[in-house]
């Protein structure tokens, strides 16, 4: 067994099924029980279909921070999408005609989940926060990333979804759970800040 090290992230392993003759899958189970034998937490993930893996972004861990990467069919680093002081925590979407990643990441505080999105085919790379509020932000989306549906809460809001366009326009409210709010307000659940 290796030495312990202080691991306090999830490993990201990618696994594609069909590439190299099938390797990835002759070498799993000998690299899952390394991982297992050393108490590393880890996802596992294969590619889905042809092209996925150059168009799929990886999740990984540099400079102290979970940021997302892209890498080419045979594994070499393209370039890196997301950098900064803040951490990527999922991928929820991948708009590839447009080039757009939707994730959620811990953007404006450790405690807030931010709905973001970056245009992986721009120069810049500049994130776009999708939420005007502080709080927790979900999402899910559509086939190909043309809509999606937001979640939003915090500590004094019960949860909110709308429905949104590709660059976060909203479209409707589709539950506001105002009659929760009121509940809320009645049982007299105080104000946290």
């Amino acid at each position: 067994m290796y030495p312990q090290t202080d691991i306090s992230k999830t490993w990201f392993v990618l696994v594609n099924p069909v590439a190299g003759f099938a390797r990835g899958l002759e070498d799993l189970p000998l690299i899952t029980k390394l991982i297992r034998e050393n108490e590393i937490p880890y996802e596992l993930v294969f590619s889905q279909h042809k092209h996925h893996v150059t168009e799929l972004t990886v999740q990984a861990v540099k400079d102290g921070y979970r940021h997302i990467y892209m890498y080419d069919m045979q594994g070499a680093l393209v370039k890196q999408i997301t950098s900064g002081n803040y951490e990527v925590s999922a991928i929820k979407g991948i708009n590839e005609k447009k080039g757009v990643i939707y994730y959620t990441a811990h953007y404006t505080s450790p405690i807030n989940t931010d709905l973001m999105m970056v245009n992986y085919k721009s120069k810049s790379l500049k994130p776009v926060r999708l939420g005007d509020r502080e709080g927790t932000y979900q999402a899910n989306f559509s086939n190909g990333c043309k809509y999606y549906i937001s979640i939003f809460s915090d500590a004094n809001t019960a949860p909110i979804y709308t429905l949104h366009d590709e660059k976060g326009k909203r479209i409707s409210v589709l539950e506001d759970n105002a009659d929760l709010q009121n509940t809320m307000k009645e049982y007299g659940a105080g104000r946290k800040t």
